[in-house]
Formats: structure tokens, C-alpha cells, sequence
């Protein structure tokens, strides 16, 4: 990745999608990332090839920003998205499994943005009513409550609870522990 990291117009261009980025700066760039590509797996690449694979990139990940289409070509040529040769078909999967990180991490982006702006809490751990919600499925799963003692319990009165940091047993739902310990 050194040669494309020295070229300024992918400095420009590396969080541009593709349909953003003119195309012939666009073809140089994925020339300069094949030819590096090409390097690490011992490989020659002509032009029509460079053209199959530019025409698969504009056909198939036309919103990826650049950056991630530069790093999957890298990254599959190094062997991390498992064997394959320097061809569209390869590239296209080496770009599908780089597509579905991006998606999925702006994805948590956005609902993290969401979030943070309605101030609903996303670290249920940290706030009364995860631990609450915590706490219940431990007692499930612990086999100290069972499914109708899921229903006795409110989740409201026990979050209440932990939020005036006190300690909830099952005692103050009128029930015992039937969790039996482990021989």
C-alpha cells in the first residue's frame, strides 16, 4: 500500500465513493492498487483485465468509499480473504466481504448517533434498567426463576431498585431461590 498511499489524488479521493470520484482518476488509482496487488500474489494483470475489474467495482460497489475498495484489493492479494487469483470474480468477493464490514459499521454508526441524540442509554450494563434486565436473564438462566416467575418479576420496580443501589434477592418478589448449587 505504499505507492497508493503517495499518490495525492487518492489522498483527495479515499473516502469518496466510487460514483463520486472522476473516472480517470478513478482507473489510475486502481491501477496503482492492482499493480501493487499483483506484487504480492506474483501475478501479471493486463489491460482488459484492469478494465473487467474497473467496470465489476463501478457495476457492484458504486457507493464503497475508495479507501475500503483499495484495502480489500490489498488485503485479498495478501492472502486474509483466503486463495484466489487477480480477477474480477475474486476482486468482486474480496469487495463483498469489505462491503459487509463497511455496512455494517456505518450502520452502528448511525444508530450510535441515534442514540447519543435521544439519550436513550446504550451501554445496558451502565444504566438501572439493563443491569435489571441483566439480572433477570442471569436468574433464567441460572435456573433460580423459571418462565412464569419471569412475568412476576417487574422489570420497572427492579431497575427502581438498583437504581437507589440497593441489592434485589428474589425474596422481595416473594420468591425463593431455587437455584440449588452444583455438586
Amino acid at each position: 500500500m505504499k505507492v497508493i498511499e503517495k499518490c495525492s489524488d487518492y489522498q483527495v479521493y479515499s473516502k469518496y465513493g466510487v460514483a463520486e470520484i472522476p473516472k480517470d482518476i478513478f482507473c489510475k488509482i486502481i491501477n496503482l492498487v492492482l499493480i501493487e496487488a499483483s506484487r504480492n500474489m506474483g501475478s501479471e494483470f493486463n489491460d482488459k483485465m484492469l478494465d473487467a475489474i474497473i467496470e465489476t467495482i463501478e457495476e457492484n460497489n458504486h457507493k464503497l468509499p475508495l479507501c475500503y475498495i483499495a484495502s480489500a484489493i490489498y488485503k485479498g492479494s495478501m492472502g486474509l480473504y483466503g486463495p484466489g487469483r487477480l480477477m474480477p470474480r475474486t476482486i468482486l468477493q474480496w469487495l463483498r466481504e469489505t462491503s459487509q464490514e463497511y455496512y455494517k459499521e456505518r450502520d452502528h454508526k448511525e444508530i450510535e448517533e441515534r442514540l447519543k441524540n435521544t439519550g436513550v442509554p446504550v451501554d445496558l450494563k451502565k444504566y438501572p434498567m439493563g443491569t435489571a434486565l441483566n439480572l433477570k436473564i442471569d436468574w433464567l438462566t441460572s435456573g433460580a426463576i423459571n418462565g412464569d416467575d419471569w412475568n412476576i418479576i417487574n422489570l420497572k420496580e427492579l431497575a427502581e431498585m438498583i437504581g437507589k443501589k440497593q441489592h434485589p434477592q428474589l425474596h422481595h418478589f416473594f420468591l425463593t431461590d431455587r437455584c440449588k448449587p452444583k455438586e
